[in-house]
């Protein structure tokens, strides 16, 4: 399996992990602006963009150790949404490879159940996977179209972001449902208060998909971590509130 990594940039590592379905165009509105700060390494998950994927082979541990394979031994870890699912199991199994850890949209389980009450309802989640798996195209408009309400620059945003994802391969089918399975089944509430790295949660406080209550609940489950919320803003923050993303994650970066 060959995981395709985009570096950028000098300086510091920082290893980019993005969400499920998409790929690594999703950076492309704040990445010149990191890599003029940091050596940023874009990964593409197993069977989105350019990654290529052992279908008989799609797990949490499965992903997390191919990208181990690609990235540096140390660095500071930002995953969002799946990507930050990603970015906990490595912290937590693979804890000397990561300084510190950026959750962007991201929570131990993003689908409710009885003991974990702050995710989305099952049939909500399965819908949006079926949108994705039906029509790639439109889904991808629509949840763009979410993230850039309020924005003076929106239509244009949207437009160029779509053409950025879209250019790249769209996700293997085989990539699509094992990514759903780790969404689905992966709870690591009753595990996070073992992370010890610095960990910076980044939110949105209007997120459809992975529910503000959760990022609460994470910060209280992390003992040195602390949330910034965005008000006014959807499960992508880093899109319409990039200067503010950028500075927030110099800030915790650069923290001693």
């Amino acid at each position: 399996m060959t995981i395709h990594v985009k570096t950028l940039g000098d300086g510091r590592d920082v290893v980019l992990l993005h969400g499920w379905g998409l790929n690594l165009g999703v950076w492309d509105n704040i990445a010149p602006l990191m890599a003029r700060r940091w050596r940023i390494h874009l990964v593409e998950l197993p069977g989105h963009g350019l990654s290529g994927i052992n279908e008989n082979a799609f797990s949490l541990d499965s992903v997390a150790n191919a990208i181990l394979e690609v990235t540096p031994s140390s660095a500071h870890w930002l995953g969002w949404s799946l990507g930050g699912t990603v970015a906990m199991h490595v912290a937590l199994t693979q804890p000397q490879r990561i300084d510190k850890l950026i959750l962007v949209s991201s929570t131990p389980q993003f689908v409710s159940a009885p003991d974990w009450p702050h995710g989305i309802a099952p049939a909500v989640f399965r819908q949006f996977a079926d949108d994705l798996i039906s029509d790639y195209p439109a889904t991808m408009r629509r949840f763009l179209n979410l993230q850039v309400l309020g924005s003076a620059q929106s239509r244009a945003l949207v437009q160029r972001l779509r053409q950025q994802l879209l250019a790249r391969p769209k996700p293997n089918p085989n990539a699509l449902e094992g990514g759903l399975g780790i969404l689905e089944k992966t709870n690591l509430a009753a595990v996070a208060d073992q992370i010890p790295h610095p960990t910076l949660l980044v939110h949105g406080d209007r997120d459809m998909l992975a529910p503000h209550s959760a990022a609460k609940a994470l910060s209280r489950l992390i003992a040195n971590a602390r949330l910034v919320t965005f008000s006014d803003t959807g499960h992508a923050p880093f899109i319409n509130q990039s200067t503010a993303f950028i500075s927030e994650i110099s800030s915790f970066l650069n923290e001693r």
